[in-house]
C-alpha cells in the first residue's frame, strides 16, 4: 500500500480529493483549524484569506469586497462565535 507522506494536493484522475479517510481516521490532509477546537476546546479560526468572513463594519452589514477595504469585524470559523472586532 503507498503511503502518503507530504502533499499539497492529492487528485484522482483529473479530480482534486479534499479528504482521505482510513477508515474514522483522516491521513489527508493530516491537519484541519477546526481540529483545534474537536473537542470541544475555546478558542478562535481566524482566516483573513476567506474575504466572505471579512467586514468593513463591526455590526457586519458591509462585506469587504476588494483589497484596500477596511475591515472592522473578522469572524470566528471554529465553531465557538468569537469573533474579531
Amino acid at each position: 500500500m503507498p503511503v502518503l507522506k507530504q502533499a499539497d494536493a492529492v487528485y484522482l484522475g483529473s479530480r482534486r480529493v479534499y479528504k482521505i479517510m482510513l477508515g474514522a481516521k483522516r491521513v489527508f490532509p493530516r491537519f484541519l483549524p477546526i481540529d483545534l477546537f474537536a473537542d470541544g476546546e475555546r478558542g478562535a479560526w481566524y482566516e483573513p484569506r476567506d474575504i466572505s468572513t471579512l467586514f468593513q463594519d463591526s455590526a457586519a452589514t458591509t462585506p469587504v469586497i476588494a483589497d484596500g477595504d477596511p475591515v472592522g469585524l473578522m469572524l470566528d470559523k471554529s465553531g465557538n462565535d468569537i469573533n474579531a472586532g
